[in-house]
Order: C-alpha cells, then structure tokens, then sequence
C-alpha cells in the first residue's frame, strides 16, 4: 500500500492531484485543517489530505488500464468531460458515498473526539459535493466557457479566490479581448493579461505616494478614517502618522468625537509614543478652527468614533466632515475578513459621506482576496492602504496595482 500527504489551500485542486498522482483507485484516509506561512510570511489556513492506494504505481499502470477507464463513452469527449466523467465514476464518488454512509451514523451517542472526526467528515463531504457541482454546472451551462478550456481553468481560479462567477466571467471576456487565440493557450500571457484586465478594472493609487505631494497652496492637507467600531481605524491612523513622521513631514493627529465616547485615549497613547501633536476635538466647528490655523505643509490626520450606518443620527454628525472651507479626504475602512454582502452594506450605509477612497484593514485575517476586487469593481471606489497585522508603523502598505493583483490571484 502507498499512502501519501497532499496539501493546499482548496479542496478541489487537492482532489485534482490525489487522482492525478495515485489514480482513480485512491481512498482518502484523513483531513484535517493545518496552518502555514506564505512568502510574505502570513499565516494561512492549508488542508492536508492523506490518501492511500494498494497496487501499481502511478507511471507503473498498464496503458491499456488507463485507457480503460479514460474511454467509459462511445463518443469522443473534451479534455474536461473525461475527467469529469472519471471523477464521477471513480475514487470521488466512491468517497463520497462512503462518507454518505458514515454520515447516516452521526445521531449515535458519541464521545467528544468522534464527534469532532465526524464534524470533519461532514465538512468534506459538502465542499467534495460543491466541487462536483461547480465541474459539472457551470461548463454546461454557460456556452462562452465550451469553447474556451483555458478561460474556464482562468473562471475557475477566480472563482476560488472568492470572485463571484458574474465578476469572474467578466475578467475571462476580457481577457479573451485582449488576446489571439493562439495565445490564449500560452499561461504566461494568460496571467499577464489577467493582471492589466485586474488593474484596468479598478482604481488602486498607492497611500503614501499621495500623500507625498503635499498642497503647494495655504491648506493643509487633511485626511479622515471613517468606519465601524472595531475595523482598526485608530491602529491604521497611528501606522500612517508614524510614516509620515519617518519620512521628515510635519503630522498633526486629531480624535473627533461628537459623542464624547472618551474613545480618543489610544490615539492619544500613539502620539506620546512617536512624538505627534495630537487632540480631541468634540464639534465640526472646532475642527473646522484647527484645519484652518495649520500651514499648507502641514498633514493633519483625523480620526473618528465608530459609527453605524443603520443610524441616521450617528451619520448625521460625520455629514458636515468635508467642504468647501474644510477639504478632508475621507477614507472608509474595511476588515478584509468581513463577508462581502455586508461590506456592500456598509460602503452603502456611508454613501451619504463623500467617500474619496476605501482602505481595508486585517488582511492577515483572510484567505480569499477575491470578494476585496468584487467590492472595489462595482462600487467604483479606489483603494489607498491595506493593512497586514497590528503592528505600528510596519504592518500597512501603499495599494498599488501590481500588489493588489498579486494578493487578488494569489494560489
């Protein structure tokens, strides 16, 4: 018997390698979740598969038995409908109606480790079905992706990275516009023409970079983070002035609290640490007095409470926060590990604010960066900063197209 670990971060592309690497015979013994660093030395969740086969080898099976099981239909079929077709009639399906069985069981009494083993088994048994059903759906359905098997393996990976199969099938058209079809068939233009379809589709302006190119005029330039309670806007403030400050520019940090939470303590532990400047401010008049005394050299960074969007009355007090006689970017922050339907809400819920940009937080805290892209494509909002981890100043860097694409279409 030959048993073997396979590991990544998707189901299906393990699934894929297991049958690739050990054959239709191969059962699957154990998986479990596991946790590793990518190059950038995040943690990342992986799933490790063991999987077991008795018998020949992979290089060593018969010819003929490979073909045997290749040619289960009279007609001649695409590269995808056999494996398909494999998949069905082989290890998967056997799997899966193994684990149905087991999973009639569950109802039993059962100690606290077999409960766990049995959780687990249920986990996998719905991600293996909703690999199936994306396989078999999605090609047969769609004509676009029948005659294109590159594309669809392109659709497929979008999909994986948390793209939604409307915005996923966009970028494959576009893709497909930018190129012949004798290239589509060559990967490295096939990813570099994803990566200016990526870029083309949203706006990313780098952080930092703006913010280098102070007004020339009596101003100052001043820039608000605005948000839901808990989404890092104090911590990513601090990263931003601790730069700034690195980077031999006059900082001024300001907490606006209109409801007297006392909310500005940390920031105000932040500017002792780095020596800044820093105050509460409790009304727009007040700020409006301090934007207007400071020097067009002058960067001033404006932090506020948390506020819910489902409350006109919280909104009503951060409406006034940019005008004529007081222009201040405003940046909406957002925890990249928040469900994508609820960051639609939220960016709708702050539509009545003039939102210059979006900036997400907490991008060690996910694995997909798919539904970030989605976000940014259909709300039409460019992105300034992401942030990596909590530590002040290092973990926040400047978007740039090239990084977002890379985080975007990152295995």
């Amino acid at each position: 018997m030959q048993i073997r670990k396979f590991k990544g971060e998707e189901m299906s592309g393990i699934l894929r390698t297991i049958h690739r690497e050990l054959g239709p015979e191969a059962v699957i013994l154990l998986t479990r979740e596991t946790q590793a660093k990518d190059q950038r030395g995040l943690s990342r969740r992986m799933i490790e598969v063991t999987a077991a086969t008795e018998g020949l080898q992979t290089q060593e099976r018969p010819v003929e038995k490979q073909v045997e099981k290749v040619n289960v239909t009279e007609k001649k079929e695409a590269p995808f409908e056999t494996q398909l077709v494999t998949a069905i009639q082989g290890d998967i399906y056997q799997e899966l109606q193994s684990i149905k069985g087991q999973l009639s069981k569950l109802n039993e009494p059962k100690s606290e480790p077999e409960a766990k083993q049995n959780g687990k088994m249920h986990e996998t048994w719905l991600e293996m079905k909703t690999v199936l059903k994306v396989l078999s759906e999605t090609r047969y359905e769609d004509p676009f992706f029948s005659d294109h098997e590159r594309l669809f393996e392109l659709f497929q990976k979008l999909r994986a990275n948390g793209i939604d199969s409307e915005m996923a099938k966009s970028l494959c058209q576009g893709v497909k516009a930018h190129l012949t079809s004798m290239d589509l068939q060559v990967p490295e233009k096939l990813s570099q023409a994803l990566k200016e379809v990526l870029s083309s589709t949203v706006e990313v302006k780098g952080g930092f970079e703006s913010l280098s190119a102070l007004s020339l005029s009596d101003r100052p330039r001043a820039l608000a983070l605005v948000g839901l309670t808990g989404v890092g806007k104090t911590t990513t403030l601090a990263k931003i002035a601790a730069r700034q400050v690195q980077e031999n520019r006059k900082v001024r940090l300001i907490a606006y609290d209109p409801f007297e939470s006392g909310d500005e303590a940390r920031l105000m532990r932040f500017a002792q640490d780095f020596g800044i400047p820093a105050e509460g401010v409790r009304s727009l008049s007040q700020l409006k007095d301090i934007v207007s005394n400071c020097s067009g050299r002058d960067l001033i960074l404006i932090d506020t409470v948390g506020c819910n969007p489902l409350d006109p009355n919280q909104l009503k007090n951060l409406n006034g926060l940019s005008n004529e006689e007081m222009p201040i970017e405003t940046h909406l922050v957002l925890s990249a590990n928040t469900k994508a339907s609820d960051m639609s809400d939220t960016i709708d819920g702050f539509s009545i604010l003039p939102i210059d940009s979006l900036l997400f937080t907490k991008i060690d805290e996910t694995r997909r960066y798919g539904p970030l892209f989605s976000i940014l494509a259909r709300k039409r909002k460019p992105l300034s900063f992401l942030t990596t981890g909590r530590r002040v100043p290092q973990d926040i860097e400047a978007a740039t197209p090239q990084l977002f694409s890379e985080l975007v279409l990152q295995e």
